[in-house]
């Protein structure tokens, strides 16, 4: 709820702010343009909507490891979404910034070996 206040007060600002020129949104001729505005700005948050979700996606991956204790089925179920979801192991910059909602493959399996890293690291 705090994500969606995060850009829900501002948008809505943005929106009374660009629509007073046209009367305000009690007017409804103001409604197309506040509908454009709302879209623009929709567009222009997407890529820092996305990097939030990506960053909680990870932090669920990493404690599915924790949990799970299994680096190799973690491995597997990663470079199977490959296969199986036809999902590109990396893709485009531009398509994952404006695109992407969760870490590219060959991120989560870097996750995956950095975990492995730190376990190693811990054991006496």
């Amino acid at each position: 709820i705090a994500w969606y206040a995060l850009f829900a007060f501002p948008g809505a600002f943005v929106i009374a702010l660009v629509t007073r020129r046209r009367g305000g949104m009690a007017r409804p001729e103001a409604v197309p343009l506040s509908l454009l505005v709302l879209i623009v700005l929709s567009l222009l948050a997407q890529p820092l909507q996305n990097m939030i979700i990506r960053h909680m996606e990870a932090e669920a991956d990493w404690t599915a490891l924790e949990l799970t204790e299994d680096p190799e089925a973690a491995k597997g179920l990663f470079e199977g979404f490959t296969t199986s979801a036809l999902a590109d192991p990396s893709p485009p910059t531009w398509a994952y910034v404006l695109l992407e909602t969760h870490p590219t493959i060959v991120q989560r399996v870097e996750l995956v070996e950095e975990w492995e890293e730190e376990q190693q690291g811990q054991e006496p």
